[in-house]
């Protein structure tokens, strides 16, 4: 295999990305999870830049003849599943969004309820005795 100036600009940028990814995660940015997806994702991009072989392999084992078909159904199939789980967190997120206004609703009703009882002389002997004098 030749190594060429763009294969080794390819390896040194999932370097970087994976440098990048394990600083976010001792910075506590991201999830252990996320970090090590993104981690495992750029070091077969670094290793498949370097050692275009193994793809073939794995062309072949998949019974793909051609390493590019190959190289983009696995992104398509990368990218759906990155999909699938950020539309679970969004609707995950939007459920406690619900639950968090319909709780903040039930707690401003409650409050309302105490400063209205307040508010009603029947109900607050202080200020009978105030509107008496």
């Amino acid at each position: 295999m030749k190594i060429t100036t763009i294969t080794i600009l390819i390896a040194a940028c999932a370097c970087l990305g994976i440098w990048h990814s394990l600083r976010l995660l001792k910075q506590d940015r991201v999830g252990i999870a996320s970090a090590l997806t993104w981690s495992v994702m750029l070091l077969f991009i670094g290793l498949a830049a370097l050692f275009p072989e193994a793809m073939d392999f794995f062309a072949r084992l998949a019974m793909m003849e051609n390493r590019m078909f190959f190289i983009i159904v696995v992104a398509l199939l990368i990218i759906f599943a990155m999909l699938f789980y950020l539309m679970f967190k969004f609707e995950e997120m939007e459920r406690r969004q619900a639950r968090s206004i319909q709780t903040l609703a039930i707690l401003q009703h409650q409050l309302d309820q105490l400063r209205g009882d307040r508010a009603d002389p029947a109900a607050d002997p202080e200020a009978q005795a105030r509107q008496s004098d």
